[in-house]
């Protein structure tokens, strides 16, 4: 299975919720081959796993690549390093927050099973989700893909009101967009 986490505004959450995942015990008893690839130009995941295996050592067994378009690198060998389409294996891919659609957000979009969308209510959400995804999404026609997931939400807020907003004033009616109900706290 692949996963992508992908929002074109920056500070969603993306990155951080790839490497939460990739390291859930949950996941790696599931998933016994867990691999990322870091599409963001910032590098915030690279960064992150190299500190990791630095502090920790051995980084039981994730596999770690990234690609922000280097015409050295050939995108189709990265990914088939990762992932080799086995049951039994999950590649987690973290989209840059490049704020238009680039080379990493539309493989962020096609190449994935699911794909996670960190969302807030905000105008400059909306706005980056508008704009840059929503056209995209309402392209595709595979069910059950594309996942709003609140993020950055205070722990005592209505978990349930807070969806519903999302599906009135982003999903409307969108039959390919679901609003996952377990949020991302602040």
């Amino acid at each position: 299975m692949i996963i992508s986490f992908l929002q074109t505004k920056g500070g969603v959450g993306k990155s951080t919720l790839a490497l939460l995942v990739a390291y859930s015990p949950t996941i790696r008893k599931r998933f016994p081959k867990v691999s990322v690839l870091d599409l963001d130009y910032q590098g915030t995941l690279k960064s992150w796993v190299r500190e990791r295996r630095n502090r920790v050592g051995e980084d039981i067994g994730i596999k770690f690549d990234s690609y922000t378009g280097d015409k050295n690198k050939d995108f189709a060998k990265v990914v088939k390093s990762l992932y080799s389409q086995k049951k039994d294996e999950l590649l987690i891919i973290d989209s840059g927050g490049e704020g238009v659609l680039n080379f990493g957000t539309s493989k962020s979009i096609s190449l994935p099973d699911k794909v996670i969308i960190p969302f807030h209510l905000s105008q400059t959400n909306e706005d980056a989700f508008n704009r840059n995804l929503k056209p995209e999404i309402e392209a595709d026609t595979t069910k059950n893909k594309f996942f709003l997931l609140p993020s950055f939400i205070h722990t005592s807020a209505n978990v349930s009101n807070l969806c519903d907003e999302i599906k009135t004033r982003i999903v409307k009616d969108n039959k390919h967009l679901r609003v996952m109900r377990s949020p991302f706290y602040y």
